[in-house]
């Protein structure tokens, strides 16, 4: 699901399992996780970093902190749609993923981008928050979705395919 050198962005509505599914791919490996204040913490593993942030100038922060987690063979950001939110700029957030995935090659780690989704009021189909950024700029894009009673985790790029998972302990078994 992760590669090292890309950017994986997995979307999908609020308490689809997105959160759960960074937590098991956070097992077991030197991670960072970059929250907002509102994400729920008990289910991020006891190992990982743990960094906050909740306003456009600890953003910059972040730019600087990805180099100072050397040896980080992870990072996630939850939610990156606040990201968005806060830079208000297409322009400025394109940036921000592009220094993301630049970092990524270089460093030799894998970037998760956890993304929230809205309806179009017109066409009624789920879209990413982010202005269409995310779309263009992941190397790996998934979709989660709830489905009745069922989980799926379903890749549109680079292949398209699905997988159901269930959430035990708050961590994704797929």
């Amino acid at each position: 699901m992760l590669e090292k050198g890309k950017v994986t962005t997995i979307y999908g509505n609020y308490q689809s399992g997105r959160t759960a599914i960074a937590s098991s791919l956070m097992s077991g490996r030197r991670s960072l996780y970059i929250t907002d204040y509102v994400t729920n913490l008990s289910r991020i593993p006891p190992e990982a970093f743990v960094e906050r942030f909740s306003s456009l100038e600890d953003i910059q922060k972040i730019r600087k902190l990805i180099s100072h987690y050397l040896g980080v063979d992870l990072i996630v950001i939850d939610s990156i749609s606040q990201v968005y939110r806060l830079t208000k700029s297409p322009k400025i957030f394109s940036s921000f993923i592009s220094e993301l995935s630049t970092k990524a090659k270089s460093l030799n780690m894998s970037i998760l981008l956890i993304a929230d989704t809205y309806e179009d009021f017109q066409t009624k189909e789920s879209k990413i928050t982010s202005g269409g950024v995310l779309k263009v700029a992941s190397d790996i894009l998934i979709n989660v979705e709830k489905r009745g009673p069922k989980r799926i985790i379903e890749f549109k790029r680079p292949t398209v395919k699905e997988i159901e998972f269930k959430i035990v302990g708050g961590k994704a078994i797929w």
